[in-house]
């Protein structure tokens, strides 16, 4: 059959898969891609107890390397749970080359293979290309890592696994909220009297002022910022918490900017930036010796790396630095995340598994949960009703609900923070429910 047998014993003694992925590199049509995973051409389809699930990914061009995480995750999700309503799971893979331009014709070409739901894409840019034409189609699409809003608002076909950027402002303000006054004041209680948002006077007991830092231009930043603000002024009003200070993309000596927070009297500062921008301010406001301190969105999980590409003699400057998590093992406890944890390291060897490896695992998972409870592939608005049911899904990265008509998860979400080098988890902001269920 010109297949290639792929074993793998787990330690959770879970299923093996003979393997049959399809690669689907397309362009312009179907002949031009369809390969098994190896590269050897198939000899025969995998007939009508198969269900096809597609995977628009980059396996080429700039971001291969990112993109692979998600994939390696996805195909190991494949392994473990290889069948759905007892039939077969094929994926099938087409190639963007991390190109927008393509992201269309890969769509199309998958569709045309059959596949009736799809996982991908890393990316925001190559993930929105494919919206027109998924939306048209009635085509279900999860996203594992894209946190742009853009995604799932312009099409109700599309649904992500990682938190979008207001919702990482909301967590981290409730971290700065309910966990910091006690870490900062070591218990003591610190009390001043502010306006609420009624207007009234009130005790806020044991708070931290926090002032948020942003690099002008920053559209991702601007979108964390402004939940950030608005937890905030819900808990103490409009007194100059969460009050932005901004600085030029161009800046190339932050002290009067650290000045200003100094001067507002900032405890804490929040900093959604990129890891590179982070990593920069955060060495020389150590070098200079302002001493905040640092809250940043999940981006910052980069920090560690972007130190060693800029060749610092140590990290102390990143120790105590906190930011939001997509996945932290040792938070996220459900029972998936312990067969994601022990898959992982017994297929590729990895004690501790990427971010987006996670991300990509609980793609797939949430679509076999989909599929499930539609109870047929063949439907897309059957299955992305099912889907838009979701609660408290048991998935790797925790537990996941949608709410009705929106594309955008509801879960626990990990606040990690550097500590003697390591990264640990040191908070967890858990979604309050106010009725129980989806509607």
């Amino acid at each position: 059959m010109g297949r290639k047998i792929l074993s793998i014993v787990l330690v959770l003694a879970m299923l093996t898969l003979c393997g049959c992925d399809q690669l689907a590199g397309a362009k312009t049509s179907l002949n031009n891609f369809i390969k098994t995973i190896d590269g050897e051409p198939l000899e025969e389809e995998m007939g009508e107890d198969t269900i096809k699930i597609g995977v628009l990914e980059p396996q080429s061009g700039k971001y291969v390397n990112d993109a692979a995480e998600e994939l390696k995750g996805i195909k190991l999700a494949n392994k473990m749970f290889p069948t759905v309503l007892d039939k077969k799971v094929e994926l099938v893979y087409a190639d963007s080359q991390s190109d927008p331009k393509l992201v269309p014709d890969c769509a199309q070409a998958l569709i045309d293979s059959g596949c009736k739901i799809i996982l991908g894409s890393y990316n925001n840019v190559l993930t929105m290309a494919a919206c027109d034409i998924l939306e048209e189609n009635e085509i279900v699409c999860i996203c594992p890592s894209c946190t742009n809003p853009l995604i799932t608002t312009t099409t109700r076909y599309f649904f992500r696994v990682a938190v979008v950027e207001a919702f990482q402002g909301n967590s981290a303000a409730k971290y700065v909220i309910e966990h910091l006054p006690r870490e900062i004041h070591d218990n003591v209680q610190i009390t001043e009297t502010v306006d609420n948002v009624e207007g009234k006077n009130e005790d806020i007991t044991d708070s931290v002022k926090c002032l948020v830092l942003k690099k002008a231009g920053d559209d991702k930043a601007s979108a964390l910022i402004e939940r950030f603000q608005a937890k905030m002024e819900e808990q103490f009003g409009d007194n100059g918490y969460a009050r932005v200070i901004e600085y030029p993309a161009n800046a190339e000596d932050m002290t009067p900017f650290f000045e200003r927070l100094k001067e507002a009297g900032a405890e804490v500062v929040f900093f959604p930036s990129s890891a590179v921008d982070g990593e920069k301010v955060l060495f020389e406001a150590y070098s200079e010796r302002y001493d905040f301190t640092w809250v940043g969105d999940s981006d910052w999980s980069g920090l560690q790396l972007a130190a060693e590409e800029a060749l610092r003699e140590n990290q102390n400057h990143l120790e105590g630095v906190a930011f939001v998590a997509a996945f932290d093992k040792q938070s996220a406890a459900t029972n998936m995340t312990t067969t994601f944890l022990s898959s992982a390291q017994a297929y590729y060897g990895e004690a501790t598994p990427s971010e987006n490896m996670a991300l990509g695992f609980d793609a797939y998972i949430l679509a076999l949960k989909g599929i499930t409870d539609a109870g047929s592939v063949e439907n897309g608005e059957k299955l992305r009703l099912a889907i838009n049911k979701f609660y408290e899904v048991e998935c790797a990265t925790g537990k996941i609900t949608y709410r009705a008509g929106n594309g955008d998860p509801v879960k626990d979400v990990v606040i990690e923070k550097i500590q003697d080098g390591q990264i640990k988890a040191d908070y967890t902001a858990v979604p309050v429910w106010e009725v129980k269920g989806s509607k």
